[in-house]
């Protein structure tokens, strides 16, 4: 009897310790993925503005190739009305001058055009992995249970007493209800409004989004990179819940609170 429990007991510490090692593998796993992510995002961030730059390039030499290539037709055109050997010759070299400048605006647009195309691809290719590596982690944190919450049993008794205030998810500045989009660098850290539970985790598009709620207040952040947080997880106001994403929209965070009265 005394042997049997003795292996049962063996037994018992063996699993819980296997337990425990997947648990810290799963968490280095998590935290490897939200690293990948963040990574991906940052440089999605400096490609969008290196392309926007040779864009603007791209238009700017055009125009150059468009003017020199006009100037050099007038001066082609207007051989014609020189008489003397000497206005005629140097007439000729402004020609040259404007030709070769054509030549060389236009083999650098071909250069600048390729170089678009190749980072145009890149970009592409890494908001591609961005989606999919987000996409990911929502099906991680989704179906990750968090077992102990100590602090969702106490969130509506405080909730009824306490003098009741929102603060702003970016700057953590008290803010009134209402919908806010807002362009902020990729890798902002994000704060819960005010004391809840995350109600819902959204994945639309490459476009992470939680729902944090309470008895009283509602709140819809949109636009995380990755998330701090597990899906019916209690937290405190001003916690950290992930940071900004890349978005290409003109705004890469969108967030909306109200509250009944």
């Amino acid at each position: 009897m005394k042997k049997f429990l003795l292996i049962s007991l063996i037994t018992f510490l063996l699993l819980l310790n296997n337990i425990s090692v997947i648990s810290v593998h799963s968490e280095q796993n998590l935290k490897e993925l939200q690293n990948e992510i963040l990574n991906i995002e940052k440089d999605l961030n400096l490609i969008q503005e290196k392309l926007k730059i040779l864009k603007e390039n791209l238009f700017y030499t055009k125009r150059l190739i468009v003017f020199t290539l006009i100037k050099e037709k007038i001066l082609k055109n207007n051989f014609i009305f020189f008489d003397t050997s000497e206005e005629y010759f140097e007439l000729r070299k402004k020609f040259l001058l404007y030709s070769n400048l054509y030549y060389t605006f236009y083999n650098n647009l071909i250069k600048k055009e390729e170089n678009y195309q190749k980072l145009n691809l890149l970009y592409h290719k890494k908001l591609e992995e961005s989606k999919k590596l987000k996409e990911k982690l929502y099906e991680k944190l989704i179906n990750t249970k968090n077992q102990e919450n100590p602090q969702e049993k106490n969130i509506t008794s405080i909730n009824k007493t306490q003098k009741f205030i929102i603060f702003d998810p970016i700057t953590g500045k008290a803010i009134k209800e209402g919908k806010y989009k807002k362009k902020i660098q990729v890798g902002t850290p994000v704060f819960s409004p005010f004391d809840g539970v995350i109600k819902k985790i959204g994945f639309f598009d490459g476009i992470l989004s939680i729902t944090v709620e309470n008895n009283k207040c509602y709140a819809l952040l949109s636009g995380f990179s990755v998330l701090s947080i597990f899906l019916g997880e209690a937290v405190k106001a001003k916690e950290k819940l992930g940071e900004v994403g890349f978005s290409e929209e003109s705004y890469n965070f969108y967030y909306e609170i109200y509250c009944s009265k």
